[in-house]
């Protein structure tokens, strides 16, 4: 992308991670900010310092977007960020005695509302049709996931085209709360770069 793709680029995800807090905060009753948002340019597998500060077991949510662009969307929240998250969307729960399964589904579907706020308004502003698949919900490590968003959308290694894509990284924070950091992780392929350009063109007509 050239500076002035680049610029319109974050301020469509800007404004649609916006729209992440604004529903994330509704669902909690607590205010989330955005603590930092990260935008770069990828080749292969590669993640240039990709990091995910999380310890322990990892609640990972993947979302398969698919349509004019192809991407998926990884939120993650650790155990403590779970429970939290239970006790502040669920509070009819017994905390001692929680259904996991509930609790599972609560994640789903937050990954459902949230993730769709970003592909909605994506669509919206660049004219694409893209939707979002079911999530999924799995168990694993930070240093997985990390390997998991290398490996997505892997081609052969002679198509430099399809080697290109946009890594997005942002990091929550929820008011009062300094465990509470849950981070969303998106990749998008080289059609987001087309179809960033081709919005550039159309609007300096």
């Amino acid at each position: 992308m050239n500076e002035s793709e680049k610029v319109v680029a974050h301020q469509i995800l800007s404004k649609g991670f916006k729209q992440v807090v604004d529903t994330f905060s509704d669902i909690s009753q607590h205010e989330v900010l955005i603590n930092s948002l990260d935008i770069q340019q990828v080749e292969g597998v590669c993640t240039q310092g990709l990091k995910l500060e999380k310890a322990g077991k990892i609640f990972l949510l993947t979302t398969e977007v698919v349509g004019d662009v192809a991407a998926k969307s990884y939120l993650s929240f650790e155990a403590a960020e779970v429970d939290a998250l239970v006790r502040m969307c669920l509070p009819s729960l017994d905390p001692n005695n929680q259904d996991k399964n509930m609790a599972h589904a609560m994640l789903l579907e937050l990954d459902n509302m949230l993730s769709a706020n970003v592909v909605t308004h994506i669509a919206n502003s660049l004219g694409v049709k893209i939707f979002g698949d079911v999530p999924t919900l799995q168990e694993t490590t930070a240093q997985q996931v990390i390997e998991e968003v290398a490996q997505a959308f892997s081609t052969p290694a002679n198509d430099q085209q399809a080697q290109k894509f946009l890594l997005v990284k942002v990091e929550f924070s929820m008011t009062n709360r300094a465990n509470f950091q849950p981070v969303f992780i998106w990749k998008f392929t080289h059609q987001f770069f087309q179809a960033i350009s081709d919005y550039v063109k159309q609007t300096a007509l």
